[in-house]
């Protein structure tokens, strides 16, 4: 009907601009203190701002249920204003009529916020590890003579002195584990050579001898070398090693039995369902009392707004320490807001 889809335009407008709103001045401050660390660590401009980019999806899972509860609130509040509530109840609409286009926009919420937590944020998390490990690899400009530097995962090395004009490392010492053996390497020259397109790299070692330790039993072997060369490629960890469990998949968690990785796979699941029902709540507490006092519907709403997410965020912190079991662990807080939605909707038969 015209107007559902009034309700719903309403509703939508001040949403997108809150989740910019929102989303700008986070940005802002996360770019400052990347700008920071930009100039003592020599983050290059790409990486920064891709760093920003990421944050910011991360944050959207708690920047898009806000402006989705306040952008509610405040359509009802104009609605209010100019009577126009007071006009659709005199002309027969209910109460559950009217929260029809609320339930609805409830609902593209919950899919919104599912796609946010279950898939982008764990993304983000890792392409933020990556990328910033990319970015903190030294390369021969910002090295330092003396001190070690590790290179992949499996090469570590060190120059006494340092070629910056023509981007040699000198009297270099490495040392390289694999599998058949470690090798330790000592050269007079070596070179790291631009990344390539597909993530790989290689460092290059001239006129030295390699030492590959291969135990008591095999023994050592020595060789000398005029050119050596190593390379190693850019890969994304395993699910299974990946130890920030808010970088891990969804899917990675689902058997795990470690107290923080329970409670980050219960708010993944559960945070979509909370989404709609702060929806529905902030719907309710719009439409209470049409033309009265605004400033007490707001107080409520914001009342409702922070003892939800004070709850849940004591919940979820109980669940990480283990102090409360897996089960329910947090599955029940999508029934907060609906439970106070309930209350709302008592008092109001009960006074009305």
């Amino acid at each position: 009907m015209t107007v559902d889809r009034y309700l719903m335009r309403e509703m939508t407008v001040p949403f997108l601009a809150g989740w910019f709103l929102l989303s700008a001045i986070f940005a802002a401050y996360i770019a400052s203190g990347l700008l920071q660390d930009a100039a003592a660590a020599g983050l290059a401009p790409g990486s920064l701002w891709a760093l920003v980019a990421l944050q910011c999806m991360i944050a959207a899972e708690v920047i898009v249920p806000t402006s989705m509860f306040f952008a509610v609130l405040f359509a009802f509040e104009r609605m209010n204003r100019d009577r126009e509530l007071i006009a659709l109840f005199a002309g027969g609409w209910s109460r559950a009529r009217l929260l029809l286009p609320v339930v609805g926009i409830g609902c593209v919420m919950v899919v919104v916020v599912a796609v946010l937590t279950l898939q982008a944020r764990p993304w983000a998390y890792r392409t933020s590890d990556l990328v910033e490990d990319r970015a903190a690899r030294p390369d021969v400009s910002s090295m330092q003579a003396g001190r070690f530097y590790g290179l992949g995962s499996d090469l570590v090395l060190t120059a006494a002195q340092i070629d910056y004009a023509g981007e040699f490392l000198q009297d270099v010492f490495a040392r390289q584990q694999r599998v058949l053996g470690d090798r330790l390497i000592r050269a007079e020259r070596a070179r790291l050579a631009p990344p390539q397109a597909d993530g790989s790299h290689l460092m290059e070692f001239f006129n030295g001898q390699v030492v590959t330790l291969g135990g008591s039993a095999a023994g050592d072997t020595r060789h000398g070398f005029e050119r050596l060369g190593i390379r190693w490629r850019d890969t994304p960890a395993d699910d299974a090693e990946i130890a920030d469990r808010r970088a891990r998949p969804t899917m990675a968690l689902r058997f795990s039995d470690m107290p923080k990785e329970i409670a980050e796979l219960q708010w993944r699941v559960t945070l979509p369902f909370l989404t709609f029902g702060m929806t529905l709540i902030a719907g309710v507490i719009g439409s209470v009392a049409p033309g009265r006092v605004t400033a007490l519907r707001m107080l409520a709403a914001i009342g409702a707004y922070v003892l939800v997410f004070n709850v849940a965020a004591a919940a979820r912190t109980s669940l990480e320490q283990g102090s409360v079991a897996a089960l329910p662990g947090i599955f029940w807080l999508p029934l907060l807001p609906l439970g106070l939605t309930a209350l709302v909707l008592l008092w109001l038969r009960r006074s009305g």
